[in-house]
């Protein structure tokens, strides 16, 4: 490409335009691609320069949109493999489109190609997808790996007789993940689900037949533990609210956490006491349009985010972080218009609703060591009294 533009009297920028490891197949998936027809539209671009037509575009559609594009703003494309495309006739346009359209085919026939070998590996009884923990893919059958010792995750369950204790065990004795992260209790589930033995005694999974539905908790995303986490409920239907007590998920990747869980009745005693606190003022205040159209931008920005996620352009612990921080600003603009229209906190409410007014009045509660509420961080700080 650089050859190519010299030859014609150009010189190409340090940085070249690439997806690099993306699908020619949609100008959607393809960020630098969408900046190139920004460039266009705004008169910034004067020659394109790509190795071939199929490095452009795998899409008849797609290409046809940017051909009308260069026409408009008097755009030249040079290609190192077709040459220069000629869209000032119709001859120039057919050919381009016929080439554009062999394009397409190709990309196709390569993906039928793809599911065609898929298909013959599935009937061969070949292993699809990724090994488990403890094996590798060799010429299509799985054979054993010595940095994955599965022997030490299956005594470390013999010795816990939980997958949660495990993680703590296997974390303790140095023993990593294949990815080098720290075990969970989750992927300690999975290890021994799938590859346990016949005499290893493996808690079933599903819940009890003709359980009732379990209830909402009331501090469900509000305790926050010591170490950064919040804490998550401990289901369990007999009790009255649904929930026996709140545990740290993080607690099974630190040795040293020191208390995982605590219950659910002192916590709940200290948010009543706190609650108590609450004085808004008596005076109402009334939603004004600046409320409402700060509300309208939140939901606005939200949907350019989960926008952006699926267009690929952000991942999803990206979209999930900049979610969080949308809502947090939705919740501090409702807690004052909610809170001065409770007039007093029925604690006999359901959990779910007392889980509404507790986010509302506050960000989060802190733990300490022990796991004892120490305090609140109040949405609105005037109106504690």
């Amino acid at each position: 490409m650089r050859d190519l533009a010299a030859r014609h009297g150009d010189e190409l920028p340090a940085v070249i335009a690439s997806d690099m490891g993306r699908s020619g197949g949609s100008m959607r998936r393809r960020p630098e691609y969408q900046a190139m027809l920004d460039a266009i539209d705004g008169g910034e671009v004067q020659t394109i320069y790509s190795y071939s037509l199929s490095r452009l575009s795998r899409s008849v559609l797609d290409f046809t949109d940017l051909l009308e594009r260069c026409r408009r703003s008097h755009v030249t494309i040079r290609l190192v493999a077709e040459g220069q495309i000629d869209y000032s006739s119709a001859t120039g346009r057919a050919f381009a489109n016929m080439a554009a359209t062999f394009a397409q085919m190709e990309r196709e026939l390569a993906a039928e190609r793809m599911g065609s070998a898929v298909a013959e590996r599935r009937q061969r009884g070949d292993v699809m997808g990724q090994a488990p923990y403890g094996s590798a893919i060799h010429r299509g059958r799985l054979v054993p790996r010595a940095d994955e010792p599965l022997s030490a995750v299956f005594d470390a369950f013999r010795e816990a007789g939980s997958f949660g204790g495990t993680a703590r065990l296997l974390n303790a004795r140095g023993v990593r993940t294949r990815h080098g992260r720290p075990w969970t209790h989750g992927v300690v589930a999975d290890v021994i689900r799938r590859s346990a033995p016949s005499d290893l005694s493996v808690p079933s999974m599903g819940t009890r037949p003709g359980a009732p539905p379990r209830a909402a908790a009331i501090f469900a995303g509000l305790l926050r533990c010591r170490c950064g986490a919040l804490l998550t409920p401990r289901k369990d239907a007999a009790n009255p609210t649904g929930v026996s007590g709140y545990y740290c998920s993080r607690s099974y990747r630190i040795p040293e956490h020191g208390r995982m869980h605590t219950p659910e009745w002192p916590i709940l005693e200290w948010a009543k006491a706190e609650a108590a606190r609450l004085h808004p003022p008596d005076k109402l205040m009334e939603i004004d349009d600046g409320d409402e159209a700060s509300r309208r931008h939140i939901e606005q920005r939200r949907a350019r985010v989960v926008d952006a996620f699926v267009d690929d352009v952000i991942d999803k612990a990206e979209r999930d972080q900049r979610l969080r921080k949308l809502d947090d600003e939705a919740d501090a603009l409702a807690a004052r218009t909610y809170l001065e229209a409770i007039p007093v906190i029925d604690w006999d409410w359901p959990p779910a609703e007392l889980n509404g007014i507790m986010r509302a009045m506050w960000e989060y509660i802190e733990l300490d060591a022990d796991m004892r509420s120490v305090g609140a961080i109040w949405r609105v700080p005037e109106w504690r009294q």
